[in-house]
């Protein structure tokens, strides 16, 4: 019988879709989440050969330096065991259910058949890369607010697009023009394969790079990254924003949610919503008057 390495990692949520990532760069060819609220467990597979040793080293160091980008990692415990069993892929895969998101979009694994009453936006996608499967809080409070907007017609800028969840969704929903970022340029590859996969080659651009990278104007900016990032991004974000334009600004936690809004008003732009799930909130926000009303 096959034997595997099953490492753990049990982290702060605040950690989750970061280390999710570093796992799966690493290797992983299976990632289970799973939370209590306060913690998060990250289970990944791994197959076991002379690595497995130096794997286990390598995820406490990653996750180490994730505490160096601002991001709370306690009670950060990793440990590994061998495990034998030859249907370790079915059982992770059946972590990984449909999500609907309101009455528009559909979240769903490849391998679950599309139901007769699917929405009118499907979205493919594997959870190889689990930070991108729409599991995680802010990408849920993003998706929220694409479902609420009617972006028909709209140019959109996906900023951090990891898998590229929220640029094939805001296609799917009819976006006319999606253009997608992200500093790694294996989640941007990751992201094409997930645009081919959902035939919306034609109208998403993907690009390593940042917000500078993009030009615009853009109706709708979604960025769904760390407050870290999106602070010193407001005077880009302002840059690129068609007047009455639209951002959804995620993974703020509510913590730092006031010092966002404080510094997002400071450079113009105006907050319209807020919608909070667990520790994590988003904004919507405009620039000038919106053609919004909530």
């Amino acid at each position: 019988m096959p034997k595997w390495v099953r490492l753990e990692v049990r982290t702060h949520p605040e950690a989750q879709e970061a280390m999710a990532h570093q796992l799966t760069e690493m290797g992983a060819e299976g990632l289970v989440l799973d939370s209590d609220g306060s913690t998060v467990l990250l289970t990944a597979y791994f197959p076991l050969d002379d690595a497995a040793g130096e794997r286990l080293l390598e995820a406490k160091r990653r996750l180490d330096r994730l505490e160096s980008f601002g991001l709370r990692i306690a009670p950060a415990r990793v440990s590994a065991r061998l495990v034998e069993f030859d249907q370790w892929d079915e059982r992770w895969k059946s972590h990984f259910n449909p999500q609907r998101f309101g009455d528009r979009l559909l979240i769903t694994p490849t391998w679950i058949p599309v139901p007769d009453d699917a929405p009118e936006a499907v979205v493919l996608l594997d959870p190889g890369m689990a930070f991108g499967t729409g599991a995680h809080p802010s990408t849920q409070l993003c998706l929220d607010f694409l479902v609420s907007l009617d972006v028909r017609g709209w140019r959109v800028a996906d900023v951090g697009t990891g898998s590229g969840i929220l640029a094939i969704a805001a296609a799917k929903l009819g976006a006319r023009q999606v253009e997608a970022v992200d500093i790694d340029p294996d989640a941007v590859q990751v992201a094409r394969e997930n645009v081919e996969k959902n035939a919306v080659a034609s109208c998403v651009k993907l690009t390593t790079g940042t917000i500078e990278t993009l030009v615009g104007p853009y109706d709708l900016i979604l960025m769904n990254i760390l407050a870290g990032v999106i602070l010193p991004a407001l005077p880009a974000i302002c840059q690129r924003l068609a007047v009455g334009g639209l951002a959804v600004l995620s993974g703020i936690t509510t913590a730092e949610t006031s010092e966002v809004k404080s510094a997002l008003m400071a450079k113009g732009l105006s907050l319209l919503q807020e919608r909070r799930r667990e520790e994590w909130s988003a904004l919507l926000v405009s620039r000038a008057e919106s053609r919004l009303e909530v």
